[in-house]
């Protein structure tokens, strides 16, 4: 209200020495508008706090903290899931996870999950499968987003059918007209662990495994590959005669345990190819002498 804006200014005239409290009662002003959804001023204060942020040397956790959390407030009431998820990460790298209450936990937490899910440029779960908070779903009435979100991680297209079947009512109400966009997107997540667990001298794939992974026809396999590499997820070049795709890059993504898991068998495969390569031809370096 206007009230509590004239109020913070008040204390803000008190201390105009110190920088740091200033920006936190700015930061304050930006969140009361926020929550009047006046946007226009919320984004002069955040716009100046971003020029303050960047002048000052030293800065307080504290001020990371309520500045990444504003930010995250902005792009969320914009409805810019890709801006409010970056700075809620931020946020709470700033911030100490033991202030934050329980119920406060798995709002954020929903937040993250539904931000991730209905973004179209974001495809990489694991960085939110890695974050402890997300826990906190699992033992609230949000249980079945926390198994969405691990779905999607997998790249699962038979889990997220039986997820879609299980949860029907919950999705339903959550992402009512969304259903073929999730359905779009697990096929990426799914052409996109398809790739990252092929070996790197062995990237040339048919459509029809690709077909069989994403539970797609044939004949829609190339359009799959063509949104992938829009997205600049993948870069490669398809083969239409043989009905294949060679990846040469697919974009470098936060990996949880399960996927180092893969990363190290890769390598050993990688060491065990290479000690036979040396071993070949040491045989045959002997043999011609």
């Amino acid at each position: 209200s206007s009230a509590r804006i004239a109020f913070l200014d008040k204390v803000k005239d008190k201390l105009l020495r110190d920088e740091q409290a200033g920006l936190l009662i700015e930061l304050a002003k930006a969140d009361v508008y926020l929550r009047q959804n006046n946007f226009e001023e919320a984004l002069k204060i955040l716009d100046a706090s971003r020029k303050v942020m960047d002048r000052l040397a030293a800065k307080d956790p504290v001020v990371y903290s309520s500045f990444y959390r504003s930010n995250a407030l902005y792009h969320q009431k914009r409805e810019n899931f890709e801006g409010f998820y970056s700075d809620i990460l931020q946020y709470l790298a700033y911030t100490n996870e033991k202030i934050l209450e329980d119920q406060e936990k798995v709002d954020l937490s929903l937040q993250m999950a539904l931000a991730v899910l209905l973004s179209d440029k974001i495809y990489n779960f694991s960085e939110l499968v890695d974050q402890p908070i997300l826990l906190s779903l699992h033992q609230s009435p949000y249980t079945w987003v926390f198994e969405l979100i691990k779905t999607f991680n997998e790249g699962s297209v038979s889990k997220f059918y039986a997820n879609a079947k299980s949860f029907a009512e919950h999705m339903k109400a959550q992402f009512g007209g969304k259903e073929k966009f999730l359905e779009e997107k697990i096929r990426v997540m799914a052409l996109l662990e398809l790739v990252f667990r092929m070996p790197k001298n062995e990237r040339t794939v048919s459509f029809k495994t690709i077909a069989e992974v994403t539970q797609l026809n044939v004949q829609d396999v190339e359009l799959l590959i063509m949104k992938a590499m829009s997205l600049d997820l993948i870069r490669g070049s398809i083969d239409e005669i043989d009905q294949t795709v060679q990846i040469r890059w697919s974009k470098p993504k936060v990996v949880d345990k399960e996927k180092i898991k893969v990363m190290r068998d890769k390598l050993v495969d990688w060491s065990t190819s290479l000690n036979a390569l040396v071993k070949s031809f040491e045989t045959s370096q002997q043999q011609s002498v």
